[in-house]
C-alpha cells in the first residue's frame, strides 16, 4: 500500500511535472512564434516601405523627365518662333530697301524738278519785283 501510495504520488508528481514542462514548451513555442511573426511582419514593412519609396522616386523621375521634354519642346518651338520672325523681319527689311532703292531715281528727278521750278519762279519773280533795297544817304544831305 505504501508502495503504491508512493507510485501515485510519483506518477502524480511526474504529471504535474510533464504538464508543467508541456505549459512551458507551448509558452516557449508561442512566444517563438510571436517573435518569428514579430520579425516577419516588421520585413514585410520594412520591403513594403522600401516599394512605396521606389515607386516614388520612380513616379517622380517620369513626372519630372516628362516636364523637363514639355519644358524642352516650348524652348524648341520658341527658337523656332524666333527664327521665323528673324527672317520675316529680314524679308521685310530688304523689301522697305529694294524699295527705296527702286523710288529713289524718281524721287530724286522730282526734287530736281521742283528745284529748277523754283528757281524759274525766283527768276520770274526777281524779274516781275523792283529790288527795293533801302535807299543810300549821300554825305551832303544833311
Amino acid at each position: 500500500k505504501v508502495f503504491q501510495a508512493w507510485s501515485g504520488y510519483v506518477r502524480q508528481k511526474h504529471g504535474r511535472i510533464l504538464s508543467l514542462i508541456e505549459k512551458v514548451r507551448n509558452e516557449t513555442l508561442i512566444r517563438s512564434f510571436f517573435q518569428r511573426l514579430h520579425l516577419v511582419v516588421q520585413k514585410a514593412r520594412e520591403t513594403e516601405n522600401q516599394a512605396f519609396a521606389w515607386h516614388e522616386q520612380q513616379l517622380m523621375r517620369r513626372v519630372l523627365s516628362g516636364w523637363s521634354t514639355h519644358v524642352t519642346s516650348l524652348l524648341i518651338w520658341d527658337w523656332k518662333l524666333e527664327d521665323v520672325a528673324r527672317a520675316h523681319r529680314e524679308d521685310v527689311l530688304k523689301r522697305r530697301v529694294l524699295s527705296a532703292w527702286i523710288t529713289i531715281p524718281s524721287l530724286m528727278r522730282e526734287e530736281r524738278e521742283r528745284e529748277r521750278r523754283r528757281e524759274l519762279l525766283r527768276e520770274k519773280l526777281r524779274d516781275l519785283v523792283p529790288d527795293f533795297s533801302p535807299p543810300q544817304l549821300r554825305e551832303g544831305i544833311c
